[in-house]
């Protein structure tokens, strides 16, 4: 995520009924630090960081300086759950932001659309989830593959093999490959999940 969509997901927290009478608006960050997601991790913390940083050497938002409240959830869903329950009830964020992969996401949103509080994800996402209380900034399979489709059968071959990790993006982004990819006269042959 660039600087500029952590910055627009942030003056989205703006919203008056988000903002309560308090110098900070306080954003609870879900992010994997340690476990298999760590290295998109760090670049996603970062991000939120230089995003905080420039709202808040331009007055923050309305006024209110942006506090980020970090906490690690390993890349599990019991880290995420457990995270997302912290920094609700113990820090009492008015919105949480982060994770990076499905179960992350599904089991941060189990506990945020239940306190009613906005969450912001902002990568990769295999859409079909509509919650009102969710917020999704990255791209969904179809706006990934759909104008790749066409290259691939023209210069690298009519048939592709898939093989990738067992859970909902790489599932869904099989769908949208194989329908995109039949379209631009290609074929898959077939698919394979591991975890």
């Amino acid at each position: 995520m660039k600087s500029g969509g952590a910055a627009a997901a942030f003056a989205m927290v703006g919203a008056p009924s988000v903002l309560r009478a308090a110098d900070t608006v306080k954003v609870g960050l879900s992010i994997p630090i340690t476990g298999l997601q760590a290295i998109l991790g760090e670049t996603l913390l970062n991000c939120y960081k230089l995003a905080a940083a420039e709202l808040n050497a331009a007055n923050g938002i309305g006024g209110r300086q942006v506090e980020l409240f970090i906490e690690d959830n390993q890349t599990t869903t019991k880290g995420s759950i457990d995270k997302a329950r912290k920094l609700i009830n113990e820090d009492k964020v008015d919105v949480i932001m982060g994770t990076i992969i499905s179960p992350e996401r599904s089991a941060t949103l189990s506990v945020t659309s239940k306190a009613k509080k906005l969450f912001f994800y902002p990568t990769n996402f295999e859409g079909g989830e509509c919650n009102r209380y969710f917020v999704a900034t990255g791209p969904i399979p179809m706006q990934q593959v759909d104008p790749m489709m066409p290259w691939v059968a023209e210069n690298l071959g009519k048939t592709i093999y898939v093989m990738a990790s067992d859970y909902a993006w790489p599932q869904k982004m099989t769908e949208a490959i194989t329908a995109a990819y039949e379209k631009a006269g290609g074929k898959i042959i077939g698919a394979d999940y591991y975890p």
